[in-house]
């Protein structure tokens, strides 16, 4: 378990670096505020850091900085998203449930790490 809530957390934490890059490179350092309206009311209302794991892929799906990346990266976010919920309930995961997650670390590392 404790294995499993480290991959969820190194995506979560990457996956928010990686949004905080390009937005900040795409729309400038007061990015939350400089975005164009009509994208920021269909994101998040929140700080990008309090977003929940399950909105981060809102993200993802509406700026256009991000219209380059596999289709692949949100289907697999939201593979995460049952897998996600039992590690926060502190349930056990299944062996499928668990080679899926660390496989779903493995691919989503190769396209979100950003030094």
């Amino acid at each position: 378990m404790k294995h499993a809530y480290g991959y969820l957390f190194e995506i979560g934490t990457t996956l928010r670096k990686f949004i905080r890059c390009y937005m900040l490179e795409e729309f400038g350092p007061c990015w939350s505020k400089t975005a164009p309206l009509s994208v920021r009311r269909k994101s998040t209302r929140k700080n990008l850091e309090q977003t929940d794991f399950h909105r981060l892929e809102n993200y993802l799906r509406i700026y256009p900085c991000f219209s380059d990346l596999p289709n692949d990266i949100i289907l697999t976010l939201r593979n995460l998203y049952p897998i996600r919920i039992q590690i926060a309930h502190c349930q056990n995961l299944s062996e499928l449930q668990y080679s899926t997650l660390k496989k779903s670390h493995r691919y989503l590392m190769k396209y979100i790490t950003v030094e």
